[in-house]
């Protein structure tokens, strides 16, 4: 007895009628490349021309438009994880894996797409060429990938337009030819079998390879977004162990930062000791972390007046050795001394 998935194996070794008639036309693409295969979590197509010999023949743009319409109109498999597989000489294995999409979250929908927003300095480090169509990157992890990414931002192969999809597998096979390197496979995620939003390949490459052809030749880059990593994780690492700290003597002590201030403003060196890492961690956050915005505070004082005429002059400069108390509210700084301090707090680029 026929299962519904024999059904499926059989509609889908069918060509489309599109496809049967493009054939006859004689447009270079075999019929028995466009048969799938059964193979675990989807179906397998095997074309006897390399990817090189694809774009050489200009039928790369014609094959993988066959592949996608079978798969998407015909088949309605809209959430897929597409592979390719080089045979050597023997061609190329392309795989739609999509059983397993239920259990795929899918991209997180930001606000800014870093593929299309060149300025975010990753975004600027990984960036090794920008085509008419397509910009070329390394990969945003350092792993050994080359990414190739539309200029235009879409999220499927059949949003492209049939010269997007041209240039599109022209580009990828350009930059291998250009860095001197062979290809292992190629990831296209489609639907939920994506974690970033904007259509990108994954162009992977052997260690060997990778360190000859890529990693010397972009060791600037890689430093680069090697550095930004450092501070990101310096700085993730700081918040968690601030959020942490505070959290904890929040509970232990409800007037933990009066403790502080206190401590700071008596300079006692005791009690400041003792708290050494909390106060280190929030000199640090306050350095790493600094606002970009200039803003006005108030600070209060309690002095006499001969002391405030020697010590401070309006529009001169000085400094204060500790953290200080200040306030955004004008009126609440004036209930703490006689004197009331303007401080203009400027941002940093």
């Amino acid at each position: 007895m026929a299962t519904k998935e024999d059904d499926l194996a059989d509609e889908f070794s069918k060509l489309s009628t599109k496809t049967q008639n493009e054939i006859k036309l004689g447009n270079g693409i075999d019929p028995t490349w466009l048969t799938a295969h059964s193979i675990k979590d989807g179906y397998s197509f095997w074309c006897q021309l390399t990817l090189k010999q694809l774009v050489d023949r200009q039928l790369s743009q014609t094959y993988f438009q066959e592949l996608i319409f079978i798969i998407e109109k015909e088949q309605q498999i809209y959430d897929f994880h597409m592979r390719l597989h080089p045979k050597g000489q023997n061609g190329l294995t392309v795989d739609f894996l999509y059983k397993t999409a239920a259990n795929k979250l899918g991209p997180d929908q930001g606000d800014v797409c870093i593929s299309c927003d060149m300025n975010n300095p990753l975004s600027q480090s990984s960036l090794i060429k920008k085509n008419p169509t397509t910009c070329i990157w390394l990969d945003a992890q350092l792993r050994n990938k080359l990414i190739i990414t539309p200029r235009r931002h879409i999220e499927r192969l059949s949003q492209m337009s049939e010269e997007e999809m041209t240039q599109f597998w022209q580009d990828a096979q350009a930059i291998l030819n250009e860095e001197g390197c062979n290809w292992e496979t190629m990831i296209l995620n489609h639907g939920k079998y994506r974690t970033h939003s904007h259509l990108h390949m994954k162009i992977n490459i052997g260690q060997t390879q990778w360190i000859r052809c890529i990693g010397n030749k972009y060791k600037e880059k890689i430093q680069q977004m090697q550095n930004l990593f450092a501070c990101e994780e310096r700085d993730t690492n700081i918040k968690k162990y601030f959020e942490i700290v505070c959290s904890k003597w929040s509970e232990e002590d409800e007037n933990y930062y009066q403790l502080i201030n206190t401590a700071l403003l008596d300079d006692n060196y005791e009690v400041l000791k003792k708290h050494a890492r909390f106060i280190n961690s929030l000199r640090m956050a306050i350095k790493n972390k600094h606002s970009d915005e200039t803003i006005v505070v108030y600070r209060g004082l309690s002095i006499d007046s001969k002391q405030m005429e020697e010590e401070y002059k309006i529009g001169s400069q000085f400094v204060w050795p500790t953290f200080t108390s200040t306030s955004r509210d004008k009126d609440v700084a004036d209930g703490f001394g006689d004197y009331i301090f303007e401080i203009h707090a400027a941002g940093h680029d």
